[in-house]
């Protein structure tokens, strides 16, 4: 498996046409037997679960805490340093952005997590579109 952020998506479409394959994107009737070179999300509930276990577990071991920072720098180093990908390869993700990042989740976790454990908590989509309203 490989799991790539949003700002890697223009080298991955360099990758794709460099071995000539073709990505499948996910979608509700993927099945996970067909999960290579399958395109699908990750859910944010598990994004969260797992952030949330690596800043407990980090948070009590000090040589954690400073392999994170290494490994922060580390990454950070990598951003700058990496060569930029191909114009083909940054105009598709243009054109491409708005699918990828609606498109369904990847069939791997829909066999691990039951459809509740992957949708988000009503409260807390409630809390992401919460305004103040202005208060004399």
């Amino acid at each position: 498996y490989s799991f790539i952020s949003s700002d890697e998506l223009s080298y991955l479409f360099d990758v794709q046409e460099f071995i000539g394959k073709t990505l499948i994107y996910a979608s509700n009737e993927s099945n996970a037997d067909d999960y290579h070179l399958l395109f699908g999300n990750v859910p944010q509930t598990i994004i969260d679960e797992e952030s949330e276990t690596i800043r407990k577990i980090t948070e009590i071991n000090v040589d954690l805490i400073n392999l994170f920072k290494v490994q922060q720098n580390g990454y950070l180093h990598y951003v700058k340093s990496r060569p930029p990908s191909s114009y083909a390869s940054i105009k598709q993700t243009k054109q491409y952005y708005k699918q990828i990042m609606d498109m369904a989740i990847h069939p791997i976790f829909k066999e691990i997590y039951s459809i509740e454990d992957l949708t988000p908590n009503s409260l807390i989509k409630q809390l992401k579109t919460f305004r103040v309203k202005n208060v004399s």
